[in-house]
Formats: structure tokens, sequence, C-alpha cells
């Protein structure tokens, strides 16, 4: 999200497509981390590690069978940036400093090039990007309306300043897909109530494309529509607070 702010609140950026393919295996697997082993030489986690088998029974009565890893996870060695890749996902994590959205594009279509290139033809199950902010408000007597915009004192029990809070709910269509804003108040850290704020576009139709023009489209009209997202959701006062138009 190319957020202006001197105090940009985002934790966590993704853009990720969730795939289907039937040529992915622990080959596969190592040849996409020897790929990235030179950029993304930082750490490396294997998430679901669990060995998969699929054995196919061919017209000729012999048996097939295919195995596949869990997903692969590999970070720039300041681990700012990672890479996730798996026989159902390939995503890009962007991590504090947040630079531009473009500035990220280069390496998810190196994924994503490179995932074709090794796992051979997939199908595009879905299309995402999601952005994870942390706010905390300036002190335990903060009033979150005065902060978050669309934050109501009548959906809570005005025992305290900051009560338990959470809210989902959808803010825009998008072409295709929908955009979830979700705004949950995480508890009191350093004496100041802390609020995730979650913004997350995702796509599902059985007509996405993989083709990376396609895939490229949509997440640049999904950026646009999520920064909208931000913006309307705080309150002047938030974006002050933040660090508006002082870089």
């Amino acid at each position: 999200m190319s957020v202006p702010y001197k105090r940009a609140p985002i934790v966590e950026a993704v853009l990720e497509c969730s795939v289907q393919t039937g040529a992915y295996s622990t080959n596969t697997a190592e040849r996409l981390r020897q790929a990235f082993a030179t950029k993304y030489s930082g750490k490396l986690e294997v998430i679901r590690a669990v060995v998969g088998v699929q054995v196919e029974l061919r017209e000729d009565g012999h048996q097939t069978t295919r195995q596949f890893s869990g997903r692969i996870r590999m970070a720039t060695p300041d681990g700012k940036c990672l890479v996730q890749f798996g026989a159902d996902i390939l995503a890009l994590n962007a991590l504090p400093p947040y630079d531009r959205f473009d500035s990220y594009l280069p390496a998810f279509r190196n994924l994503h090039e490179a995932y074709l290139r090794e796992a051979g033809a997939a199908t595009a199950m879905s299309y995402g990007q999601r952005y994870i902010n942390r706010i905390s408000l300036p002190s335990v007597e903060a009033r979150p309306t005065d902060y978050f915009s669309f934050y109501s004192d009548r959906l809570v029990a005005p025992h305290s300043a900051n009560p338990p809070f959470a809210l989902n709910f959808e803010a825009a269509d998008l072409s295709p897909g929908s955009l979830n804003v979700q705004l949950l108040f995480e508890g009191i850290f350093d004496e100041k109530p802390r609020y995730m704020l979650d913004l997350y576009a995702q796509a599902t139709s059985p007509e996405l494309s993989m083709e990376w023009v396609a895939l490229q489209a949509w997440h640049r009209s999904a950026h646009d529509q999520l920064f909208g997202a931000f913006e309307a959701s705080l309150t002047d006062e938030c974006k002050r607070m933040l660090g508006k138009g002082e870089l």
C-alpha cells in the first residue's frame, strides 16, 4: 500500500495466488528453492511439512506415485521480504519498513514465472492481497471514535474507553472479488490501546487466469481499492497521528 505516512502502521503485506497443479512434487520444491537461494538466503522454513502421496492408477494397470512437500518460505537476509510456495500457493510477504506497492511487483512476478516454469501448467483458484496494520492510540483515555471512522460506541458496552471490540464487514466489490475490512481491539500494550486494522481483497472464480498480465492487473486494481478503504477507515486525527504528509 503506497501510504504517504511517516509512521505507517503496516506490519505485513501479502500478494498471493492460490493455485492447483498436478505437476508439483518434492523435486519441484527443491528446484524452486535453488532458484531463489541467492536473493532469499535468509531464514528458511517448511510450513506444514507433511509429505503427501498421490497415487494414480493408469489404464495399463500400473500405478504412478507423486510426492509433494509442504510449503516453503524463504526470506531475504534482512528478513524484510519473503517468498512462499507450495502445491497450492505462491505468495510474497513484505514486512516493515514497507516500501511502495510497485517495488514488490517485480519480486512477485519472478516468483510467478519461476513457479510456472518449474511446476508446469497451473490453474488459478484465487487471487489475494492483504494489508495488516497495527495502530496504537496515544493513551488509555483515548477514544477509538476519534481515530476510526466506522467505530461506534453503540456497538459496545461503555465500561471503559477501549472495551473489547471486533468488527468485520465487506467494504467494496471488486471485479472479480470483494474487499473485507476488520477492526479488532488487541489490548493494552505499553499503556496504549492497540487496534489491528486488517484489509483483505480476494477473488475466487473459475475464470481466473494464471497469465501474469491478468494477475498483475487484478492486483493493481485491488491495491487502489485497498488504499481507498484504508484512508476511509481513519479519521483526520488518526491520519495526523500517523504522520500523513510528513514525508
